[in-house]
């Protein structure tokens, strides 16, 4: 929203627009946004769209606005679900999806074009934070990630989360902002801080083709 106050002591803000960063901080909004460009998202209602009877549990809560897993709980009942509504603050209720969990780290210059795309499965995850995790390899994930990316539209990094059920993706989340286990990514290949830097500073660079990256490298945090 400060765009021309920063950038006009000479900096470049590498971040999205407000307009798309609103996409990607109100999970209902980006539950629509999947769906317009057609990519498999749980069903998602609003407590004011719900008929607790006719759902399959168990379903997902959690906040329209929220981070780091806050407020998101597993429901399994009616009962249940009558308590989390009034509980967690201003909810959306989505179809429970099980399987790994996939974080993709995506970065795009500060004029949007998108220079790189790299796929890490969360092993353990922390607090809503990574913990533990490797790189992975998916040509349809990377390809939806360059859509979103450009229907966004994305500048600077953002992180694109889905989950593999029956091996097939089911998007959930968009953050605009680089992802907890960015680490991993940069060691893999993607080293985004380093290409938006030369860019900013107008220096050569060499960027792999997309979807190139190490896969299997292993990432654990350490708290020290």
């Amino acid at each position: 929203a400060h765009r021309e106050t920063i950038e006009a002591t000479g900096a470049r803000l590498a971040v999205a627009s407000p307009q798309a960063v609103e996409t990607t901080a109100d999970k209902w909004l980006t539950q629509t946004f999947f769906r317009s460009l057609e990519l498999p998202t749980p069903r998602s209602w609003l407590p004011a769209d719900l008929d607790p009877g006719a759902l399959d549990f168990p379903v997902f809560i959690k906040p329209r606005r929220g981070s780091a897993s806050t407020s998101t709980f597993k429901v399994n009942s009616v009962d249940e679900l009558a308590f989390f509504v009034r509980y967690v603050p201003d909810p959306i209720i989505q179809d429970f999806v099980a399987g790994p969990e996939i974080t993709c780290d995506v970065v795009c210059d500060v004029d949007g074009e998108l220079l790189g795309v790299c796929l890490r499965q969360r092993i353990e995850v922390r607090w809503g934070e990574v913990a533990k995790g490797v790189t992975v390899s998916d040509s349809g994930i990377v390809d939806a990630c360059a859509r979103i990316a450009h229907a966004l539209p994305a500048a600077g990094p953002i992180t694109v989360q889905c989950i593999l059920q029956d091996g097939a993706p089911r998007f959930t989340e968009i953050n605009a902002r680089f992802g907890g286990g960015l680490p991993l990514a940069i060691a893999a290949g993607v080293d985004a801080p380093c290409w938006l830097l030369a860019r900013a500073a107008g220096l050569p660079m060499v960027i792999p083709p997309l979807g190139s990256y190490q896969t299997g490298l292993r990432m654990t945090r350490f708290d020290a």
